[in-house]
């Protein structure tokens, strides 16, 4: 098993952590998010992969690199899925968003 450091976090102005508000204005918090990525070798060849930590964050590729770009991509599409369902149920309703950032 391999871990993958596939993002980090940036918190956002206005932004709360742990009970406690903080003053993005004097200074920028940054925390880091470790998932663990899984990459199996598949006696047909290749390798399957997910995310332990996400349900539906699975790939497959022929190599390992390949496996690893691929849940990259299956990451990034489970989670620009999830932000398109989440607005279109809540267009009615008054919310707060702010951005977190990753790099």
């Amino acid at each position: 098993m391999q871990v993958l450091n596939l993002l980090h976090l940036q918190k956002e102005p206005n932004s709360v952590d742990k009970g406690k508000t903080v003053n993005f204005k004097k200074k920028k918090m940054k925390a880091s998010l470790k998932l663990t990525a899984v990459f199996e070798e598949v006696p047909e060849g290749g390798y399957i992969s997910y995310i332990e930590e996400i349900a539906g964050v699975n790939s497959q590729g022929e190599t390992l690199d390949e496996a690893k770009i691929n849940l990259a991509e299956a990451l990034e599409m489970i989670l620009d899925t999830q932000r398109m369902l989440s607005r279109e149920e809540q267009q009615n309703k008054i919310l707060i968003r702010e951005n977190l950032e990753f790099a």
